[in-house]
């Protein structure tokens, strides 16, 4: 009646790519999460340098929405795009949120 299927001998051939997977981060990157609390979440590796601008360009190229319609912020502290990741003391594996405007 039916006949069963054969599954694929790699079971990875199929999984989405997890952290662990990606390639290594350069040495001085930090990796920094973006959530919009919405299902969007997002790590990117960042320099602490970084300016909050860049930062949101990045994020929205990669969410697909525009820099302008979001603001960041951890906390009670919302970023302005002039400040840099060292300024607003974000360190490796801090989670922002991301907040629509």
């Amino acid at each position: 009646m039916y006949k069963s299927r054969k599954r694929s001998a790699s079971p990875t051939s199929r999984r989405a790519l997890t952290n662990k997977d990606q390639a290594p981060v350069p040495a001085g990157t930090i990796q920094v999460t973006f959530d919009d609390r919405s299902g969007k979440k997002v790590t990117l590796p960042c320099l602490p340098n970084d300016d909050i601008g860049s930062i949101k360009k990045m994020v929205a190229a990669v969410i697909g929405t525009k820099a302008n319609k979001f603001v960041l912020k951890r906390g009670a502290q919302t970023f302005k795009d002039q400040g840099s990741l060292d300024l607003y003391e974000v360190h490796d594996k801090t989670s922002v949120e991301i907040l629509y405007t």
